[in-house]
């Protein structure tokens, strides 16, 4: 127990590392993007998205307003995932400038591929084995190689 706090610190900077590097969430989480106007196809960052919780928008006037599911399909088969509008849906026009239009999504794995896992525990062992900067005298640069090398088949590139 005397490492516990050591060991959710390196948990906590493993799993940013590894989220970071992937472009993707690892845990479930709800993201939101904003965006200054509609457009046809919009691509939802840091998937794997489960689903879309709504998407907002502030009218000509102002005021938020609900956008429809019926006027937008979630696409969540490809990656990255994106919303496409639907294609008898006309989108509404939006107050100009910035955000405009949020979109509230949840995004992360089910259940967490056994290699990501596995990558994670590479780290959190390095980690713990090697807690200052130096490694017998010389300064360690970067990850080691099995951590890239484990985590390269679910890097996203779309961001």
């Amino acid at each position: 127990t005397d490492d516990d706090t050591l060991i959710g610190g390196y948990i906590a900077a493993a799993n940013d590392y590894v989220e970071k590097y992937l472009g993707r969430s690892v845990a479930t989480q709800t993201m939101l993007l904003t965006l200054d106007h509609f457009s046809d196809q919009i691509i939802l960052p840091r998937g794997p998205v489960q689903s879309v919780t709504s998407v907002v928008y502030d009218d000509l006037d102002g005021i938020e307003q609900t956008l429809p599911a019926s006027a937008y399909v979630f696409d969540g088969s490809g990656d990255p995932q994106w919303i496409v509008r639907a294609s008898d849906a006309v989108y509404p026009e939006t107050l100009a400038g910035i955000n405009a239009v949020r979109i509230t999504y949840v995004t992360g794995y089910s259940v967490v591929p056994p290699a990501i896992k596995q990558a994670m525990l590479l780290l959190l062992g390095d980690w713990y084995r090697m807690r200052e900067n130096t490694a017998m005298g010389a300064q360690v640069l970067e990850m080691p190689h099995a951590v890239t090398a484990v985590l390269a088949n679910y890097r996203s590139f779309g961001f």
